[in-house]
């Protein structure tokens, strides 16, 4: 569907993040912001996280304190060419980054949170 995407992850969202990292079917770059996240979620899946190089952008809460996500995931998916953005977040951060992005005219989705 999309050559090229932005996955945009908080928190324990990165669980159904990997296997579309892993599956290497799409150009990927990421924006995870979580604390700590090589103590919190361990060397295997820094590892995943760490392979996709200058692609990954990792805010450690802890240390950088909660991002400014909109301008950030803004930036990043100018300076990835990413054609869509995917968010993996609890649902009132998803439904607000997913409209703000999609009133600048970013494709963007997220889980309709319906049930």
């Amino acid at each position: 569907m999309f050559r090229s995407i932005l996955l945009v992850a908080i928190g324990s969202g990165i669980a159904p993040c990997l296997p579309v990292i892993l599956a290497q079917n799409t150009r990927i770059s990421l924006f995870w912001s979580t604390r700590d996240p090589l103590t919190t979620y361990g060397d295997e899946i820094g590892g995943i996280i760490k392979a996709l190089g200058s692609n990954a952008y990792i805010h450690n809460t802890t240390t950088m304190g909660r991002p400014a996500t909109l301008p950030l995931v803004i930036q990043q998916y100018r300076d990835t060419d990413s054609e869509a953005v995917i968010v993996i977040s609890k649902a009132k951060l998803t439904i607000k980054l997913v409209q703000d992005l999609e009133f600048i005219g970013i494709p963007a989705f997220g889980p309709i949170w319906d049930s």
